[in-house]
């Protein structure tokens, strides 16, 4: 007979196990994904569709909410001390499932703020804006709105209700990550995550390559280890001095291998994609990890890039010259 810790560490691996065969899962159409890789992991895309709601009752210290009903049992809570003065305590609640039902009830009479955010995500202390569009806001029935609002942890949308000492409030409010993602190649609810179909882009990685030289130079694709990816030459990036091309990725990792054509500089360029809403480019962060070029070690630590703060290797190549480039990279 094992004992009672054997047993729950058996169950805990095999889970483990059991969301490792989910995520390999995700990509229906690509039977070459054969292990789930700690960069890949889907935990580190949660974060994307994570809503935040901080709730005060403004009046005076003495002034707070009570929560009474929760639809989503996994939702974080907490009535933090920075959230609490003269004014009232407030609490803040993040979850990850796409649309929640809340009861509160308000302690003494006082102003509701209801405050519709992100998570607070930093990196070396930093803040990184991540963008989450609500669709559907109702209070106690009546639609506050039903459009889309596209929010971050800094740029919030703001509630407020004048309230009475022991008045019910119910809160119904949806989200979703902030573009819909439609090519299919994800299974939607693999794991009990909304939309997860929609958040491949912030795992998508971003190669931009060009042979500068003249107007001839220009690379050509002779392997790509991932299937999905295909290689792009736009019309912005062909000029006197030569073609370039662009290729996505959402592997995670990439082998590829190019042709150079005609003596110049190659240039690779690590980004995220160009990600817009009204004309405006949102950054997307990827977190890439190694580099390499011909088996030689560019850089293997953490460098997490985007549209516009992106990373440039330059090498001078001979006409002829093949050059094999190996990427890792995973979402922040």
């Amino acid at each position: 007979m094992e004992d009672s810790y054997t047993t729950v560490k058996r169950r805990v691996y095999f889970y483990e196990n059991k969301i490792i065969q989910l995520r390999n899962s995700l990509t229906a159409k690509n039977n070459e994904m054969n292990e789930l890789n700690e960069k890949t992991s889907v935990r580190g895309l949660i974060k994307y569709n994570t809503a935040r709601l901080d709730i005060k009752n403004v009046g005076n210290s003495e002034n707070s909410i009570e929560i009474i009903q929760v639809s989503d049992h996994s939702a974080n809570y907490e009535f933090p001390s920075w959230f609490t003065d003269k004014k009232g305590s407030g609490l803040t609640l993040e979850s990850s499932k796409g649309e929640l039902n809340l009861k509160i009830k308000c302690v003494q009479d006082g102003e509701l703020n209801l405050n519709l955010l992100s998570m607070n995500y930093k990196i070396n202390n930093k803040r990184i804006p991540i963008y989450i569009n609500y669709t559907d806001l109702k209070i106690n029935d009546e639609t506050i709105f039903e459009s889309n609002k596209v929010v971050s942890h800094d740029s919030k949308y703001k509630y407020t209700k004048k309230v009475e000492n022991g008045e019910i409030i119910d809160i119904y409010v949806k989200w979703e990550p902030i573009s819909l993602f439609t090519s299919g190649e994800i299974e939607e609810n693999i794991i009990d995550v909304p939309y997860l179909n929609k958040l491949k882009k912030y795992h998508t990685a971003r190669i931009d390559i060009k042979n500068y030289g003249n107007s001839e130079n220009n690379v050509k694709i002779l392997e790509n280890s991932d299937s999905f990816s295909k290689a792009n030459y736009p019309s912005w990036f062909s000029n006197d001095k030569g073609s370039g091309l662009t290729i996505e990725s959402s592997k995670g990792e990439l082998n590829l291998k190019i042709k150079c054509v005609k003596d110049g500089e190659l240039n690779i360029t690590l980004l995220g994609i160009d990600y817009k809403i009204k004309g405006n480019r949102l950054p997307i962060y990827i977190n890439f990890r190694e580099f390499k070029i011909n088996n030689q070690t560019i850089f293997n630590s953490n460098n997490v890039l985007s549209h516009d703060a992106n990373y440039t290797y330059t090498k001078s190549i001979k006409d002829g010259d093949e050059i094999e480039i190996y990427l890792s990279w995973e979402p922040l």
